[in-house]
């Protein structure tokens, strides 16, 4: 039995229900994956790997590679899977986007929209395993991404992520810790305890109030990809402005920016799945999520996640190729 009653939304709306679903949901798919991930990594040392060692020749296999040059393992497809049955039964009329599954979309399910019968349907926008590269290394900064997308016309039924980002979750099951946050409902964070921290309950994030560049820490997913983005020059005056510079792994970085840790997520382009979740979890948080010209973000260009309007303004200043 999944418990859905462990949640900072108890309202009676249609985004509060299935963000308590989505909380759900994610512990329990997480869950699973890191009984493998315990397995692979923390489960003993692997026979030739030397004392000591951990996941020498443990990687999780088999490891393909995507065309987009990502990776994907047999774990993240399990995931989704798991993933697609919950929100099928709970759900049954309700669209879902993922990864590595590709869409579902129930017969009619947003037909009557902008009549008086229907105003509104959801769509769940799915990365079972963010940061899989990571998961497979056993670094634990993966995480189970939900979005939930509310549509309104018939144009945003049809193309995904043209919705409004109405909730999304962020579990992470190896660092004990889970992030949800709703439109109007704010972001809240929670220690669900384990071997790196105690459990605590369900506090309201907030992003960090530095304004400076010069004061600001900054992460970033992959040093590479942004120089090739951005061009060095921009990159090295990016990292040599900022007070701090460090490498996060995905949606851990992001997370960090949600509750005040840091204060910008810097990342290369990204698709739907990556991005989605951080709208409603940044925004509620008081931060702001662009593309590098200012914008939504969109298909091509980077996503910087920030915590406030100021500090963004700077480093638009650095980074928007229309501007310089």
């Amino acid at each position: 039995m999944i418990d859905d009653t462990d949640t900072p939304f108890t309202q009676a709306d249609a985004l509060s229900r299935r963000l308590r679903h989505a909380l759900a949901f994610a512990a329990d798919v997480g869950a699973r994956a890191l009984r493998e991930f315990d397995h692979n990594f923390r489960g003993g040392h692997q026979e030739g790997g030397g004392h000591g060692q951990r996941g020498a020749g443990a990687l999780i296999t088999p490891v393909e590679t995507k065309h987009d040059g990502s990776v994907v393992t047999r774990v993240d497809r399990e995931s989704e899977g798991a993933l697609r049955e919950l929100i099928r039964s709970a759900y049954p009329g309700d669209a879902i986007l993922g990864e590595e599954l590709g869409a579902h979309e129930p017969d009619g399910w947003a037909a009557a929209l902008g009549t008086s019968a229907q105003h509104e349907a959801f769509r769940w926008i799915l990365d079972p395993i963010d940061g899989t590269r990571s998961f497979v290394h056993g670094v634990p900064f993966w995480g189970v991404m939900i979005t939930v997308e509310r549509v309104r016309t018939a144009e945003q039924a049809r193309t995904p992520g043209t919705g409004e980002f109405a909730g999304a979750v962020i579990a992470f099951p190896a660092l004990g810790e889970v992030m949800a946050a709703g439109r109007g409902l704010g972001c809240w964070w929670k220690a669900t305890g384990g071997e790196l921290c105690a459990s605590r309950p369900w506090t309201r994030c907030g992003t960090a109030a530095r304004e400076r560049l010069a004061d600001a820490t900054l992460v970033m997913t992959s040093f590479k990809s942004l120089i090739e983005l951005m061009g060095e020059r921009r990159f090295l005056t990016l990292t040599s402005r900022s007070h701090v510079t460090r490498g996060w792994s995905d949606c851990y970085g992001n997370m960090l920016v949600a509750t005040g840790r840091v204060d910008v997520m810097i990342d290369p382009p990204m698709a739907l799945w990556d991005w989605a979740p951080l709208v409603a979890i940044i925004e509620e948080a008081g931060g702001s999520v662009t593309d590098f010209r200012g914008g939504p973000p969109r298909k091509g260009d980077g996503v910087i996640a920030c915590a406030n309007p100021r500090l963004l303004e700077e480093i638009l200043g650095i980074v928007d190729p229309t501007r310089s």
